[in-house]
């Protein structure tokens, strides 16, 4: 799981996936599109302080964000910072709001 969490995604206001591309090189993951991300995410240690940072900016009235985040793993551990800024998805006339989340490898420690 550890490099299967660094890609770009977006996600409705309740963690639903719109869309994921891993950073990986590899193509979009339709398979991913429609599961809850903070489902996905359960099987990183320390789950719950990525899950709290996300929550955190979608109630939130911010139009960006980012934080860090640090995770260890039976394989090893991962370091890395999480950019938040919010979109608009214009579907049959109705607006919704999404969360566009980008999760990217962090050596800056």
């Amino acid at each position: 799981m550890p490099e299967q969490i660094f890609g770009l995604y977006e996600l409705d206001a309740a963690g639903t996936i719109l869309y994921s591309l891993p950073h990986n090189g590899a193509r979009p993951q339709p398979s991913m599109v429609g599961s809850n991300f903070f489902e996905e995410i359960d099987a990183i240690e320390n789950a719950e302080r990525l899950r709290s940072g996300i929550k955190s900016f979608i109630r939130s009235n911010r139009s960006v964000g980012s934080f860090t985040f640090e995770s260890g793993f039976h394989d090893g551990g991962i370091k890395a910072k999480v950019l938040l800024t919010r979109g608009h998805e214009t579907q049959n006339d109705s607006v919704a709001g999404i969360v566009i989340m980008d999760i990217k490898r962090n050596e800056d420690f």
